[in-house]
């Protein structure tokens, strides 16, 4: 269970950044530096998602995996899951729209109740997580 409190905190420590720092300042970005900013952006986040998201889900594997009776472990996993849903069906595609028609403020708006909705089932996960090892 300790692997996967350490898998969601690290994920919430990385949802608080993108929250905290990289959205606000994409959203500041001049529209004349719109396309660059986006496409820079687009490319230098794959990474660290596929990191992240890698390890929360072999983390909930390995927790639903040892202990499938926990309420705890699959409100964990769950909201992790909850969150890469978010990612695949709504912060993806919105990106690939603003990356076709630019810096749109109800597109940006759209992208930023995602990523809370992201940060928010980033911090469930975590609780459960909590709980899951509180329990054992």
């Amino acid at each position: 269970m300790a692997t996967l409190l350490v898998a969601t905190a690290l994920h919430v420590g990385f949802q608080l950044t993108v929250t905290v720092l990289v959205y606000p300042a994409l959203v500041r970005t001049p529209a004349s530096l719109w396309p660059k900013t986006q496409r820079q952006h687009s490319r230098a986040i794959v990474w660290p998602v596929v990191l992240v998201y890698g390890m929360v889900l072999l983390a909930s594997a390995s927790a639903l995996w040892s202990a499938p009776d926990t309420w705890w472990v699959w409100l964990s996993c769950g909201a992790s899951a909850g969150a890469f849903a978010v990612t695949a069906t709504r912060a993806a595609p919105l990106h690939g729209q603003l990356g076709r028609v630019g810096p749109e403020p109800d597109l940006l708006a759209a992208l930023l109740l995602a990523d809370r909705v992201r940060l928010a089932l980033a911090l469930v996960a975590m609780i459960g997580a909590i709980g899951a090892l509180s329990t054992r």
